[in-house]
């Protein structure tokens, strides 16, 4: 069962001043519920640390993405509109992706090694993008293709390009 903790809980659990944990539920950063005395739940803490892997909170007021908050590969290329390996479209249209060099579709090759290093789970990539995390397995196993949109969305959270997540290394 999730629990209630205490502010003072959470600052321990999140090794940092009760007034930060106060400076980020006024802030809206993390959700908290007033029960005599405010607390946050285990889940939203969860959700919380999810959401914010790769920024900056020092001001909960303007989160900054961390510089090289992940790294994916050493190289970066341009894509390549005329290649059929890779192709963008307008938005809402897909990212399309046939596989690269490995055989496999690429995004099972850079998207789950980026998911993977943070130990973020596909569920709260799916809540990211607002899709069932089923449909995210598939997305990500290169079975369908994410929108474009979707794309981005993966690209900022992970603090990367379009191409450091979808393109063969």
């Amino acid at each position: 069962m999730h629990e209630l903790l205490e502010v003072s809980e959470v600052a321990r659990l999140l090794k940092v001043n009760p007034d930060i944990v106060c400076k980020l539920i006024k802030s809206g950063q993390l959700m908290g519920l007033k029960l005599g005395r405010m607390k946050v739940s285990t889940i939203e803490i969860e959700d919380f640390l999810q959401r914010n892997a790769g920024k900056d909170l020092t001001d909960p007021y303007n989160v900054k993405k961390l510089e090289g908050a992940v790294e994916l590969g050493s190289s970066r290329r341009s894509v390549d509109s005329s290649s059929d390996e890779f192709k963008i479209f307008n938005e809402g249209s897909t990212v399309k992706n046939e596989g690269g060099s490995s055989g496999k579709p690429v995004h099972v090759i850079n998207l789950y090694a980026a998911r993977r290093e943070l130990g973020i789970e596909q569920k709260a990539l799916a809540k990211l993008l607002n899709i069932h995390w089923t449909s995210y397995s598939r997305k990500e196993r290169g079975v369908h293709d994410f929108t474009l949109s979707e794309a981005k969305k993966l690209a900022e959270y992970f603090n990367c390009t379009l191409n450091d997540l979808f393109q063969d290394d």
